[in-house]
């Protein structure tokens, strides 16, 4: 799985679009970190398996998709290193 979304992202990264695009997103996301938040939200705890197997399978994949995206960039469009 890592590494399809490795060669995926990093002939996302090839395309100036993306990469243009990716920079406001980027921005906004560490301004967004950085402001204080006024609400907070109310999350209800589960006692079931398959819910903590479901949080743990797509906590995984964002984790590894910000891997491949950072080792895509680090790349600098080459497939091999």
């Amino acid at each position: 799985m890592r590494i399809v979304l490795t060669l995926f992202a990093v002939a996302l990264l090839t395309l100036s679009l993306a990469s243009r695009s990716s920079q406001p997103a980027a921005f906004w996301i560490g301004v967004s970190c950085w402001c204080p938040r006024t609400t907070t939200a109310e999350i209800e705890a589960s006692d079931q398996l398959l819910a903590a197997i479901k949080t743990i399978l797509v906590a995984d994949l964002v984790m590894s998709l910000d891997n491949v995206i950072a080792v895509a960039a680090a790349a600098g469009g080459s497939v091999l290193c």
